[in-house]
């Protein structure tokens, strides 16, 4: 038995040029003649990397640059390959569009920067010396997603592995996994494949290296289902991240495919979040995919080193805010056990009325849940955050990709995140309601929380609520006694307070600190943050603040949980208050002040240096 052949791309040999006038296309720059002609033309680089990372004479000139970019392959093949096999480019993260030739030949394109893809050569087209093009540009745009304004940096180009895979013409395509049942002594599993060939499927269910259960398929269907009965299961949980393997051929093939998958079953209940049964509280934090100075690009034992770091401080559950993160990240989760809450780029104001971008977000989470099915760290798909959900065109488009994730995946807990306490209308069609807050440091005090917390129940009271983002901003190395905006302090008051009211309310499913590490946003700009959202209980520079010595153990004071009983029936001046006050204020805020700082950050042409223009 093989498995498909992985070739990697990653390394060094990649050539690239900056086209901020686009004329690479009108000039076929992936001609490989043209490549062979300039090809001492171009400049070096080594990918995977963002492009904003790339150093030429000392500086970044690339560092807030918005247009084109072309990177340049030449690979050479040992033999030639096989007509029963096809041959595959596969990208990991590319940001944000991208269209790829091999040998002068156009492969394809793709839109979106968060999720991988991959492109077909036609065999007669590869030569035992090749040429791979790539073009990628990162313009922000309203049909997009995330659209025109978001709050992080627009970290650009080939970020993630690239790889040619060999796979037989005749395979099976996918597997997924779902945990039906569990018991005392046994686990019932639904196995769905897809094949491209009509026959009988073998497998077996590995345990380290020992075969614990094998059979087959009943039918040839290329399409199909069965169940099947693991005995005395070790079961997936922070606690115990027991894996197992599910390994398939088609019978008469040599190839096999095999998936990793987990025994644990998740699922919300009046009472809270039950992980096998047993009822658990979130107790996490979230992160962008940046580590500086590398961007996006990190290497995967950084990332262990998060997630180890994560655990030791008490957190269950990473949010991977607020896209999806390399998958690496996702197998060690598995692997150390971290929850994962996963999420698609649908954030603040996009195009919602344009039926391009609900097709586009809809491939978007579709692709994160096929490749993600089978983790069993990832319990929740969030479809979106901090939408203008009181507008019925948006409330549409995010139910139908509520739905959409519902039906494709219905194992997992299916929700969006929202910031509106009381004015949302999609609530009640979610698996699990889900709250951003910021009591104490975008408005009120933190000291208001108990009493809105309780307020905020009452327009879902059937149902348990997440907090999925409360915090504060602290520089590092900035202290005050009199708790000053922006020091330590104060960010592990509002923090060590707000976790404190969380604990105390039985209808909190758990909650999740707005963030782990600091990281860049054009959008942040005074003396304190200089280019940065510094709510990260760790500084860019992974130094650690003050709350990061608290939060295992914050103070057990208990605030006093209060009914009320009249409260619905005048809950619509709640409503109308928050509807004009975020909604229309805070919305139009978002549109014209967010766009204007990010018309200011970035370029359309890179930021040489002043001797290097000269020379230019």
């Amino acid at each position: 038995m093989t498995e498909p052949v992985k070739i990697t791309l990653n390394g060094s040999g990649w050539k690239y040029k900056c086209d901020p006038e686009q004329q690479g296309e009108e000039e076929n720059w992936h001609d490989p003649m043209i490549i062979e002609k300039k090809w001492d033309d171009f400049s070096a680089c080594r990918l995977p990397q963002c492009w904003n990372t790339i150093s030429e004479e000392g500086t970044l000139p690339y560092d807030r640059y918005e247009g084109v970019f072309w990177f340049f392959k030449h690979f050479a093949l040992s033999k030639k390959i096989d007509s029963n096999r096809d041959c595959l480019v596969r990208f990991n993260g590319v940001n944000y569009y991208c269209k790829a030739w091999i040998n002068g030949r156009y492969l394809g394109d793709h839109e979106g920067g968060f999720l991988p893809f991959q492109l077909k050569i036609p065999n007669e087209v590869l030569k035992q010396k090749n040429y791979l093009v790539i073009e990628v540009e990162n313009f922000r745009r309203h049909e997009r997603i995330p659209s025109l304004s978001y709050d992080w940096h627009n970290w650009s180009g080939i970020y993630r592995d690239i790889d040619l895979l060999v796979v037989p013409k005749k395979r099976i395509l996918r597997i997924h996994i779902v945990t039906e049942h569990i018991d005392s002594d046994s686990a019932e599993l639904t196995v769905t494949y897809s094949s491209n060939e009509r026959k009988l499927i073998r497998w077996q269910v590995l345990q380290a290296t020992r075969v614990i259960l094998e059979g087959k398929t009943a039918s040839r269907d290329k399409l199909g289902m069965f169940t099947i009965k693991i005995p005395n299961p070790r079961l997936w949980s922070p606690a115990t991240p027991d894996l197992y393997v599910f390994q398939a051929q088609i019978v008469g093939r040599e190839e096999l495919a095999r998936v990793r998958f987990g025994i644990r079953k998740i699922e919300v209940r009046s009472s809270g979040i039950y992980l096998n049964n047993e009822r658990i509280q979130i107790r996490g934090v979230s992160l962008h995919e940046e580590l500086i100075p590398y961007g996006r690009t990190i290497d995967e034992k950084d990332r262990l080193n998060d997630l180890e770091a994560m655990k030791r401080l008490g957190f269950n559950t990473l949010r991977t805010a607020h896209y999806s993160h390399d998958e690496k990240l996702i197998e060690l989760a598995d692997e150390i056990g971290i929850m994962i809450l996963e999420e698609i780029p649908v954030y603040w104001q996009c195009d919602f009325a344009n039926p391009s971008v609900l097709k586009l977000a809809s491939k978007m989470i579709r692709d994160l849940i096929y490749r993600d099915f089978n983790h069993p760290s990832v319990i929740l798909w969030s479809v979106g955050n901090e939408v203008p959900i009181e507008n019925r065109v948006c409330c549409r488009f995010m139910n139908h990709l509520v739905q959409l994730a519902k039906k494709i995946d219905s194992s997992r807990i299916v929700t969006y995140v929202s910031s509106r306490m009381f004015c949302d209308p999609l609530r009640n069609k979610l698996d699990l309601p889900c709250l951003n807050e910021y009591f104490g440091w975008y408005y009120l005090s933190e000291r208001n929380l108990n009493l809105f917390l309780d307020l905020i129940h009452q327009t879902d009271p059937l149902r348990p609520l997440l907090i999925t983002e409360f915090g504060a901003d602290a520089k590092y190395g900035f202290h005050s006694r009199k708790l000053q905006k922006n020091s330590e302090e104060k960010q592990a008051s509002i923090l060590s307070h707000s976790i404190e009211t969380f604990n105390s309310k039985d209808y909190i499913a758990g909650w999740i600190v707005w963030l782990y590490r600091d990281f860049r946003s054009p959008l942040r700009t005074n003396k304190y943050q200089q280019g940065y959202n510094r709510k990260g209980i760790l500084s860019e520079k992974n130094e650690p603040k003050l709350i990061t010595r608290m939060i295992r153990n914050p103070s057990s004071k208990t605030p006093k949980k209060r009914q009320f009983h009249i409260l619905p029936k005048f809950s619509f001046i709640s409503r109308l208050i928050e509807l004009f006050v975020v909604g229309i204020l805070f919305s139009l805020g978002q549109k014209l002040g967010t766009r204007r700082k990010f018309e200011k950050y970035y370029s359309r042409t890179p930021l040489y240096s002043e001797e290097r223009k000269k020379r230019r």
